[in-house]
């Protein structure tokens, strides 16, 4: 009695064995086949390698009794070794015949522990096994009365990488375009009952975008040759989302409901090797065909092949969006301002039933704020001519989105249809916003929808044109001018009208309650609380005085904007600031000169975004006149302190000395001759200043002492006084 021997000894365990592997299993031929064929006939063998559902099958060998299959490798593959396998690896062998049924001769298999161990085995290890063919649980045996047997061969490998011509080069930076053609499908399930097919479509999902083929109808074998493009914006940063593709089965929707497409099954390319394919050098491609799966196995065809996906990838650059906008050649900081104009677009697609056209609008969503133009009725092709202006508040800081512009189609009984978008990446804002001032640039751009092209009513592709040109981000009330040669007191008429589009803040159905407050050179002025609204109309007016319009001004105007709450603590909206070199223009502006202006509001560097999208402001309308009497007795303090005679620095700082120096000896001398008394229970410190005056720390003093504050400014110094009646 002896232990069975091991199928493929040669290949050796791999304690570390992990992820996908691929078998790559030989089936090198057959010998001493029985006699199958007639009284003058041989045998025809052929043989089939059945794993996990699928058949591999190899070419037939016509009459004879041994035979060597030239066709005869085939790849098995596991997502993860780790998990192992529940199917056998079976090996039929069969004689073909011509008007007949194949007649099964016998078959063999490798228990599914075997193939585990195989899979987890070392790579580049292989072995050469020869094993009986059994039928019925008996050795075949042959024409010769020899065991009729089959010679394997087995070879443990890596699971291939998808596009191995395209390997990635060193230094590649920037952005880049990753072109995927969805060629066909092969070897398809039965999928729609007795008497159908199956109508394929396929879904493509990379970084949230969801790319989808045409359905093919009651096929087997789908052709769709479609491409889709993907973008990074920068290859060197790593791409952390898998490629997924997902073969669907189309269901036609019932009456009541529709039916839920089916899967078929997926597969994928791996962040990593995405990584690898953005960064091949440029103009590279490749072919693959991959294998579909669902959960963990190989999708078997009808036909009893594995189904199968063929695909083409291509790399180039990403078109750059406003080329003629360029970089300024200097360092770009502070607040920068974009005017973006939705010019025209063109090929819209039939979108309102039999007899209407398409009513279209546009939406450019950008940091969280939407941009709407006006609704075009019943047109293919129209001009909106409608300009928005773009701000950062710091053009040296990163944009952390993309600027998109959506094409809607409006509907007046039911909900409004998106036609499609197009998209100007984040990385491309930020250079436009350091761009040369006055730069400008137009370009046409595609409109798309899931990945491809939108494809108007007359087959022509969907194309909206947008201008672009760079600006500094003008200063508040621009048209007001400040003049030379203006003194003396000045008025500031500030009207704070209303506030605009402000978020929800009070929970569900409630909207806002919004107030402002107005800050300037320490004066502060609150609004009325406008309870319950979105849109506050304050139209309350403040007055802003200056002594003298001449000096510098210390502080920035500020309207804080905050939402009440009755029981905790008001919620700060936003913030808007007008600097102080501004304002002090403003108040040596021309009399009666006035503005009206609306501005963004400002939350941690943001701009305030509402309920409605929009962005959140204010309006504001000022006027400078001339200030009434109001400054009157700080102008005479003023003239008094003129009037006041000068003293010698110099001579202030020698009779202090001679003061502090008078008081020290007093005090030495006081501390050998006087008793203990009461301040020797209660010694505290007195402050002398430049005048003589004292202050006790402890505010205790004696009725001889003079106790003043300490005003701003004063020079003083600490000194211990122990008896009474001691001034320092």
């Amino acid at each position: 009695v002896m232990k069975q021997p091991v199928a493929f000894a040669g290949v050796q365990p791999d304690a570390g064995a992990a992820g996908a592997r691929r078998l790559m299993v030989t089936l090198c031929g057959v010998r001493h086949l029985p006699k199958m064929d007639g009284m003058f006939g041989k045998c025809d063998p052929y043989a089939v390698l059945q794993w996990e559902g699928a058949e591999y099958r190899t070419e037939t060998v016509k009459n004879t009794y041994d035979a060597d299959w030239d066709q005869g490798t085939f790849a098995i593959d596991v997502d993860d070794v780790s998990r192992g396998t529940r199917s056998d690896l079976i090996v039929e062998v069969w004689d073909w015949d011509a008007a007949s049924k194949d007649d099964l001769i016998g078959s063999l298999k490798v228990p599914a522990a075997r193939v585990s161990q195989l899979f987890a085995g070392a790579l580049g290890s292989g072995g050469t096994e020869v094993m009986a063919v059994m039928n019925d649980g008996k050795a075949v045996v042959g024409h010769d009365k020899g065991r009729c047997e089959v010679t394997l061969r087995v070879k443990v490998c890596e699971a291939p990488r998808a596009f191995p011509t395209m390997l990635p080069s060193e230094g590649a930076r920037g952005a880049r375009r990753l072109l995927l053609t969805v060629k066909g499908v092969r070897h398809l399930p039965r999928m729609d009952g007795m008497f159908g097919k199956c109508d394929p479509f396929l879904t493509m999902q990379f970084d949230g975008v969801e790319h989808k083929t045409e359905v093919v109808k009651n096929s087997y074998e789908a052709d769709f040759d479609e491409t889709f493009a993907l973008d990074v914006d920068d290859v060197s940063a790593m791409v952390r989302c898998d490629c997924l593709f997902t073969v669907w089965d189309w269901d036609m929707a019932s009456q009541n409901m529709a039916s839920q497409n089916d899967e078929v099954g997926v597969f994928k390319i791996p962040a990593g090797r995405m990584v690898e394919l953005f960064q091949a050098p440029l103009g590279a491609t490749g072919e693959e065909t991959m294998i579909v799966q669902k959960d963990g196995k190989a999708v078997v065809g009808h036909d009893k092949q594995v189904c199968q996906v063929q695909l083409q990838a291509r790399l180039g650059e990403v078109p750059r969006a406003f080329p003629t906008v360029e970089l300024s050649e200097e360092e770009v900081s502070g607040p920068r301002r974009l005017v973006w104009t939705l010019d025209s677009v063109k090929s819209l697609p039939k979108m309102d039933g039999m007899w209407g056209k398409c009513d279209p609008f546009a939406v450019l969503h950008f940091e969280g704020i939407k941009y709407e133009t006006a609704v075009k009725k019943s047109t293919y092709d129209c001009e909106w001519n409608e300009s928005f202006s773009l701000e950062v508040g710091d053009a040296s800081k990163a944009i952390r989105s993309d600027c998109r512009i959506v094409i809607m189609d409006w509907d007046a009984a039911s909900k409004n249809q998106e036609i499609g978008s197009c998209k100007i990446s984040a990385v491309r804002m930020t250079e436009m916003f350091r761009g040369k001032i006055g730069s400008a640039g137009t370009q046409v751009f595609t409109v798309l929808k899931a990945g491809k092209p939108v494809v108007g009513h007359d087959k022509q592709i969907c194309e909206v044109r947008m201008n672009v040109t760079v600006c500094e981000v003008p200063k508040p009330f621009a048209h007001i001018e400040g003049a030379e040669g203006v003194t003396g007191p000045r008025r500031i008429e500030m009207t704070l009208k209303r506030c605009m589009h402000l978020p929800k803040k009070d929970g569900f159905g409630s909207k806002c309650d919004p107030y402002a407050i107005v800050m300037f050179e320490g004066q502060e002025f609150k609004t009325d609380i406008k309870r319950n609204t979105y849109d506050a109309d304050w139209d309350e007016q403040f007055n802003l005085d200056v002594a003298a319009a001449e000096k510098s001004l210390m502080t920035d105007l500020m309207v804080q904007v905050f939402d009440y709450d009755m029981i905790t603590k008001n919620d700060p909206i936003g913030v808007l600031t007008i600097s102080a070199t501004r304002m002090e223009e403003l108040f040596r502006a021309e009399l009666q000169s006035e503005g009206d202006e609306s501005f963004a509001i400002i939350s941690n560097g943001d701009p305030v975004v509402g309920h409605s999208g929009q962005q959140t402001v204010v309006n504001l309308r000022v006027r400078i006149i001339e200030c009434p009497i109001a400054f009157d007795e700080e102008e005479k303090k003023e003239e008094k302190e003129e009037e006041k005679p000068q003293v010698d620095p110099e001579a202030k700082r020698e009779a202090r000395k001679k003061r502090i120096a008078k008081a020290r000896a007093l005090v030495r001398e006081k501390e050998q001759e006087q008793k203990k008394s009461w301040w020797d229970e209660h010694p505290p410190t007195v402050i002398a200043d430049k005048r003589g005056p004292v202050v006790a720390s402890d505010n205790s003093f004696h009725p001889d002492m003079e106790v003043v504050k300490p005003e701003k400014g004063m020079r003083v110094e600490e000194v211990s006084v122990a008896r009474s009646g001691v001034a320092g």
